[in-house]
């Protein structure tokens, strides 16, 4: 990409801002992340059309499980929004430690210049098994107003070696109550990724297979690599 777009640049901004001010406040953790990658996969689909995407976020989590955060990336959807901007709430529960907690989010999805056509709410819910993680994301409205219901279990497994590379692996089901919203005859399909991360030079180097089963170049199996920085 040639630049940013410039709702993307603003929100970057607003992030960096944010997270210096927050750093200084006592039982507060702030964390700020910027990632450059080659695609930008949503559950297998393209979100760019299979072009690079620049994407930053900041978190705030509190001492007692409860978390605030905000997230964007450029996408290509062929309409007048270039730019997909997420606001989320978290809250887990460490019940045996690291061995087995819960969770339950709030995620708020935003195009701009788009109006409301495509902005939607989902809502999460998960539980951790020492390495592996299992949930059920759901919404009334998917992809904007009057959508159909949705459906999304999925479960996820990963292993770390630590300061050496990472491994995870993901698998989920998308459903929802409309024909043909995924395509020709398609109202459910599943998606898969295979992903390492290694640090080098202070920066995660993640190289994922990641693709879907449905009929669509934009939702093929594809390798995409990612650079990600973590403040």
């Amino acid at each position: 990409m040639s630049r940013l777009p410039k709702l993307v640049q603003m929100h970057l901004a607003v992030v960096c801002a944010f997270f210096v001010i927050t750093q200084s406040v006592k039982g507060v953790e702030a964390e700020a992340n910027v990632t450059l990658s080659s695609d930008y996969s949503f559950r297998g689909v393209s979100q760019t059309g299979l072009d690079p995407a620049i994407q930053g976020g900041f978190d705030i989590a509190l001492d007692n499980g409860f978390a605030i955060g905000t997230w964007a990336s450029n996408v290509n959807f062929n309409s007048e929004t270039s730019m997909e901007l997420d606001l989320y709430a978290s809250w887990t529960s460490d019940t045996i430690g690291d061995l087995f907690t819960i969770s339950g989010s709030i995620i708020r999805f935003e195009y701009p210049s788009e109006g409301d056509i495509l902005d939607y709410m989902e809502f999460s819910i998960g539980v951790n098994v020492w390495n592996t993680s299992f949930g059920l994301n759901f919404s009334n409205e998917y992809f904007g107003a009057n959508g159909p219901s949705f459906i999304y279990p999925f479960v996820g497994v990963s292993w770390e070696q630590e300061d050496q590379f990472s491994v995870a692996a993901h698998i989920g089901w998308s459903s929802v109550d409309s024909d043909n919203f995924f395509g020709p005859g398609e109202d459910s399909y599943m998606d898969a990724s295979l992903s390492v991360t290694v640090p080098i030079a202070e920066l995660d180097v993640t190289g994922s297979l990641v693709g879907s089963t449905l009929d669509d170049p934009s939702a093929e199996f594809r390798f995409i690599l990612s650079l990600g920085k973590s403040f």
